[in-house]
């Protein structure tokens, strides 16, 4: 409380009176070593559960973005993979199992799909059906089975080439899982109309295309 003492002279002087009536200062808590510790493991814990949410919610999204589509390819990669026997038998009876297990699509519907990537980012690719032509491997069987993997499969071959993928497993590229005549039909049919002839050749034409070019290119090196 301040006053004033009028015993010196009439000078002012100010006093601070103690019993200002707050409350002093709560004392500092210092945490032992072992208090810090047992702070820390806490603080972990609950960051990595957080983190857990994250990463779950993060699957969930993406699992509920997947069309029908991809996620035959992803139960194809999956079942095909476990399989002991890996024949073009067993590549068709994989796929079939594969689309009974997928609501929301198709067969017409999927190998309409599957024949765009085949025909667009496969056997349009002169690097990917020159190295098949030169592994002895049929660029429209390889690029079926390439495809129905998945396009992270598509994406490491177009990167890496087909040799470097699948160096140790040719055979699994040979034979095919539908006919060209399916996927042309599956595509190009309607109620009244039938595929071209064109359509129905179009990976032969594209790959005899690739080929003539090869060997011009080759003749004129």
């Amino acid at each position: 409380m301040l006053g004033e003492n009028p015993s010196r002279g009439g000078e002012t002087i100010e006093i601070v009176s103690n019993s200002t009536g707050t409350t002093p200062p709560a004392p500092i808590a210092v945490l032992s070593h072992n208090d810090e510790s047992v702070a820390l493991k806490a603080e972990i814990e609950r960051l990595r559960v957080v983190n857990e949410k994250l990463v779950n919610n993060q699957k969930a999204k993406v699992s509920k973005n997947k069309t029908p589509y991809n996620k035959i390819t992803e139960r194809f990669r999956a079942m095909f993979g476990s399989q002991v026997i890996k024949s073009v038998d067993a590549k068709k009876a994989v796929f079939e199992n594969a689309l009974i297990k997928t609501n929301g699509i198709t067969r017409e519907e999927f190998c309409t799909e599957f024949r765009d990537c085949v025909f667009d980012r496969m056997l349009v690719n002169i690097k990917f059906v020159s190295e098949c032509l030169a592994l002895e491997v049929s660029p429209f069987e390889a690029a079926q089975y390439i495809v129905m993997n998945g396009n992270p499969t598509v994406e490491n071959v177009l990167k890496h080439g087909v040799g470097c993928v699948y160096k140790d497993s040719l055979e699994l590229l040979k034979g095919e899982i539908f006919t060209e005549k399916e996927l042309a039909v599956a595509k190009f049919s309607t109620l009244t109309l039938a595929p071209t002839e064109n359509q129905l050749t179009e990976a032969q034409r594209l790959i005899s295309a690739v080929s003539q070019v090869l060997g011009i290119m080759k003749e004129a090196a």
